[in-house]
């Protein structure tokens, strides 16, 4: 039996549907919607492994060069610089894996179950929050997942109608 979304199986012809302003119409909004946060997903994990591996690489320059000096490893700066701004990469590595994880699972989720899809994306603190913590200790380039992340909420709310229309497509659907 082929499965098929509740938005295909809509009453609703092409033609009645409300295009919204990227040009999508309501069919393929929730698989767009759907790529754009794997998209995120990947993004995020692509960022999380680069500072994952130079978290490494920057803990084992500071022991490696460092450690075959005569002087001791405490006392110099540069060593202090390399080993807590890899260990800092690390743990933001592994925070944005995390995450990239949590994105892929929930554009899996909403091609299923299509529901509170908008009131997702209502909070914004988290995506600050990560470009915060991503400038300050994870580097530059976690600045390009927040960005994103912030053009995918601006995508939503720009289809909020659409999806709320789906949401209750849905909501009467399985009931």
């Amino acid at each position: 039996m082929k499965k098929t979304s509740i938005v295909e199986e809509s009453t609703i012809s092409k033609f009645e549907q409300p295009m919204n302003g990227f040009g999508y119409y309501q069919e393929n909004l929730i698989p767009a919607l759907a790529l754009k946060i794997r998209n995120i997903g990947t993004i995020w994990s692509i960022i999380g492994f680069l500072q994952f591996f130079a978290g490494i690489g920057a803990i084992a320059i500071s022991f490696n060069f460092f450690c075959c000096i005569d002087s001791f490893m405490g006392e110099d700066p540069m060593f202090a610089i390399l080993f807590y701004g890899g260990i800092s990469l690390l743990i933001i590595g592994i925070i944005n894996l995390i995450g990239s994880q949590k994105n892929l699972a929930y554009a899996d989720r909403i091609v299923e179950k299509p529901v509170n899809i908008f009131s997702d994306f209502q909070r914004v603190g988290h995506i600050i929050f990560a470009l915060i913590y991503n400038m300050l200790f994870g580097g530059v380039i976690g600045i390009i997942g927040a960005i994103y992340q912030l053009t995918v909420r601006n995508f939503v709310f720009a289809n909020r109608l659409q999806l709320k229309h789906i949401e209750s497509l849905f909501k009467q659907y399985i009931a």
